[in-house]
């Protein structure tokens, strides 16, 4: 969104570009030292994601490599997973569970013969905002998700001080299908970004690419 800043450390290594994203609390440090809504909105989401999920295992972050397309350009890109969708047994009998636990299946402790996944591993993204805002934070939900390969997008519908009221699941698959803006016009400008920083990166450099936010120019 225009309205939101952003960073990016660059750098070009052997024709490729680099870039690292700081984290939120890095981004929420950097834009306001004392705005207190940024910290607040980031607390809200993070009690929002531990409610609604078992923990196990170390949850300090856990990430996956995903290999992508973007146009002519092959990405790599190292993206956070909230949690994935399990199902355990429960006694000896064939009853299971189903757990929604944070962390990826990766994590060894999830390697025990009571834990088994429900198909194919279902990654899942957790985000909170007023419900009112949902159909502008679902496409930035949605592109981060598919980049991903993240399936299933929670949105947890607070209100003004926090407090959740409701959730709603979407299939990230689906979301395109009923939205008012183009998917194909998100990956149109990344294709360009992409573009635009081959241009503008030389060989052995390095930088922080800032935008403040504010200006639709």
């Amino acid at each position: 969104h225009y309205k939101s800043p952003w960073s990016f450390k660059v750098c070009k290594h052997n024709g490729k570009i680099y870039m690292y994203e700081p984290s939120p609390e890095q981004r929420c440090a950097s834009i306001v030292e004392k705005d207190e809504r940024c910290k607040k909105y980031m607390y809200w989401g993070k009690k929002f994601e531990e409610t609604v999920t078992s923990t196990i295992g170390d949850t300090s972050g856990c990430y996956r490599m995903v290999r992508s397309n973007i146009s002519k350009y092959k990405v790599l890109l190292g993206a956070e997973v909230d949690a994935v969708r399990i199902r355990e047994r429960e006694g000896l009998d064939d009853v299971v569970i189903e757990k929604v636990l944070q962390g990826c299946p990766d994590c060894p402790l999830l390697n025990r013969s009571r834990y088994y996944s429900s198909g194919p591993t279902e990654f899942i993204e957790i985000k909170t905002c007023v419900k009112r805002q949902v159909k502008n934070k679902i496409a930035f939900g949605w592109l981060q998700s598919y980049l991903a390969g993240v399936e299933t997008l929670v949105f947890g519908f607070r209100d003004n001080e926090g407090m959740v009221g409701s959730v709603e699941e979407f299939k990230v698959c689906e979301v395109p299908l009923s939205a008012e803006w183009d998917g194909g016009a998100m990956f149109g400008l990344i294709s360009g970004v992409l573009k635009w920083l081959h241009q503008l990166v030389e060989e052995g450099s390095s930088g922080m690419l800032q935008y403040a936010g504010g200006d639709k120019t």
